[in-house]
């Protein structure tokens, strides 16, 4: 299981802190990706994602792996921003179509608000 979490403020947003590093200490989560877009280094999770090592690691899971995605918060534009860093991600496998694929083969779910 790879998790790419992300909220504003580290310190008082991060509600589960312990449990999901107590979940990667114990190798269920086998990377655990943070971002915060508050503080001292505005990071958004689709920033992480498009990192070298993750990208690799993505393209890995999902296209090779049969790997499924899930999106969950806020469905204004994180939903949107992190669908349009998958696509750039699986660029060589189709982009945007890729995207639609996983979407139709219930492999990219969402879970999102407004």
């Amino acid at each position: 299981v790879e998790v790419y979490f992300g909220c504003r403020h580290k310190d008082h947003d991060w509600l589960f802190e312990k449990e999901m590093n107590d979940l990667a200490t114990d190798g269920i989560i086998s990377n655990l990706n943070v971002a915060f877009s508050r503080g001292d280094r505005k990071q958004y999770v689709q920033d992480v994602m498009k990192s070298e090592d993750a990208a690799r690691r993505l393209v890995q899971m999902v296209v090779k792996e049969k790997g499924v995605i899930y999106i969950c918060g806020d469905g204004n534009s994180m939903a949107r921003d992190v669908q349009n860093a998958l696509a750039e991600i699986f660029a060589a496998e189709g982009g945007q179509t890729m995207i639609d694929r996983l979407k139709s083969e219930s492999r990219l779910v969402l879970d999102i608000w407004s």
